[in-house]
Parts: C-alpha cells; structure tokens; sequence
C-alpha cells in the first residue's frame, strides 16, 4: 500500500486534478470554516491553484463523499452543533484509503490573522502543498485537522482518528507558538525546513497504523500519515500471497 501510494503520489505532482471535498460545517466562528471563512481564503487558494476542484461539504455520510477523491475535516465545535454522527464516522472510515492529522489550522490561516504563523510562514504553504499531493495520490485521502478555540470538541475528532491509531489531545499548547524543524523522511515531509504552529492541539498517541513525522514530545507532535486499516490489512493479505 505504502508502495502505491508513492507511485502515484509522484503522478499526482504532475498537476492531475482532483475533487476534494473541504469542511464547510466546523470552525470556532464563521471566519475559521475551511470551506467558506475568509480566514482561509489562501488556504482554498493554494489548493484550487494546484488545480483541484474544493467541494464544499456541510454532511459527511456515504452520498455526501460520493465522488470524491480526498476529504478535509475540521475539529467539531460544540457551537457548531454537529459533532459528526456514528453514520458518517463509518461512511469515512469506508472512503478512506489513506490519512493524515494535523494538530493545528491556524498554520494555513491568511497572515491578516491573529494566526502568529500564519500560511506565509517558513514551509507552513509547503506542507499543504505536500499534503495536498499525498491526499489525491490515490482514491480516498482524508486530512483531520484539528484547531483548538472556545469548547472544541476532540472526542468527536478523535471517534474518527481512533482506527489509525491517533489520538488528539482534548486542550490546546503552546500558546504563543513553536517552531518545529525535524521531521521524518517522508514525501509529506519533503522540502520541510520550518514549519509554526501556534496554539495546536498536539497527537498525545500515535501508533500504528500511524507514524509521526515531526520530532516533538507527545505534547509538540502535530503531523502525522496513516495507511487505513483496511487497506493496510490488504496489503499484509497481498504480501502473503505473493511470498513476502
């Protein structure tokens, strides 16, 4: 599986277009929403430049990701009023083929913001764009990300992360902010010098099928890739069949 999706994540960088379906439902105000908040009006650029389509998503069940190649998820807020339910938890365990978790959003917000490292800091556009191609590298990309702000609710986040086995932490650190410059070799991690964060919401657990591609402590871990259980499964099942 992991082969696969390197194959095609080098296909993917040719610019080849893809359906991505982006949170239009999740954010602590109206500005912070992925999909729609001005906030993030460089973020939906960087993706539709590569030359993605970004559909907005306000349900998440099997009709709803129909189609799609890659999904984009946000952390529920208890304001928002929709913590995603046990149907749509299943239907993106069903679509996904392949994840990445992200302790932070404000790293992708305009610089205009409060964000203190906002998308135009050291590689923070990098790694979206690196993100981006391992998503649509293959059929069933999912990106949780998480962002902390008043009564954010990480249980719902992490009913989803559980199976790859990630878990968010349920308050935000750092408050003023951090600098990672170690990661993992990875093709998500490609060409990542300095990446800021300013108030993550840390991975305090990452196990397999998940691995962990910045060096900070459980508390400083914001970046992480899993295969899907399913597909991982697969490929153990392939593997044995072919003598590996």
């Amino acid at each position: 599986m992991v082969t696969t999706v390197l194959l095609a994540l080098a296909a993917a960088t040719t610019g080849e277009a893809a359906l991505i379906g982006i949170d239009a439902v999740h954010g602590y105000d109206r500005e912070a929403v992925l999909a729609t908040g001005e906030a993030f009006d460089t973020f939906r650029a960087v993706l539709t430049g590569l030359g993605h389509t970004l559909v907005p998503l306000d349900r998440f069940d099997a009709a709803a990701l129909a189609g799609l190649d890659a999904v984009i998820l946000a952390t529920p807020y208890r304001l928002n009023h929709h913590p995603y339910s046990a149907e749509e938890v299943e239907a993106l365990h069903a679509f996904a083929t392949h994840a990445a978790f992200v302790g932070d959003t404000t790293l992708w917000q305009d610089p205009d913001t409060a964000s203190d490292r906002p998308i135009t800091f050291g590689d923070n556009r990098r790694l979206l764009e690196n993100l981006a191609a391992f998503l649509v590298a293959e059929p069933g990309g999912l990106l949780l990300a998480a962002d902390a702000g008043n009564a954010f609710d990480a249980e719902a986040l992490n009913r989803i992360a559980a199976p790859y086995g990630v878990t968010f932490y349920d308050r935000a650190v750092a408050p003023f902010g951090y600098t990672e410059t170690a990661f993992a070799p990875h093709p998500v991690a490609d060409g990542l010098s300095a990446v800021g964060v300013d108030f993550a919401v840390p991975l305090v657990a990452v196990a397999p099928p998940a691995v962990a591609l910045d060096a900070g402590d459980r508390y400083h871990r914001f970046l992480a890739v899993a295969d899907a259980p399913r597909a991982a499964a697969r490929e153990a099942v392939r593997c044995s069949d072919d003598g590996w």
